[in-house]
């Protein structure tokens, strides 16, 4: 359920075009139907068992592990389609402006690192 949390504040910070219905469904479908409720009754069924099978907990890290793929492949989709990238109003709106004082007249300088003794 983390990684679905991490996607919905990734979709609200850097993906503003991304539709709202999308977000109400990741967070319908993600944290409600399988969040709460698959995972937890899979885990539930099988402490309350107390199935020692070594399969059967294979099984429920594979299910684990098909939920977690599908939704960074469906992240990486979303950054695709609605990312932005070479967007030029993006592009220009996200320059930064230059002030006086500003550290920009370093940027072509190295930074030569020193430990603090």
């Amino acid at each position: 359920m983390s990684l679905v949390f991490a996607v919905i504040f990734y979709i609200e910070l850097f993906l503003p075009r991304t539709p709202v219905a999308i977000r109400k469904k990741l967070m319908d479908v993600g944290v409600c139907a399988i969040g709460v409720g698959a995972l937890n009754v899979m885990v539930a069924v099988v402490l309350s068992v107390g199935t020692k099978d070594s399969p059967v907990l294979a099984c429920c890290t594979g299910v684990v592990a098909a939920f977690v793929v599908g939704l960074v492949a469906f992240w990486g989709w979303l950054v695709g389609r609605y990312g932005g990238g070479d967007d030029p109003a993006i592009m220009t709106a996200a320059a930064p402006a230059s002030r006086i004082g500003s550290s920009l007249g370093l940027a072509g300088q190295p930074h030569v690192a020193r430990l603090p003794i």
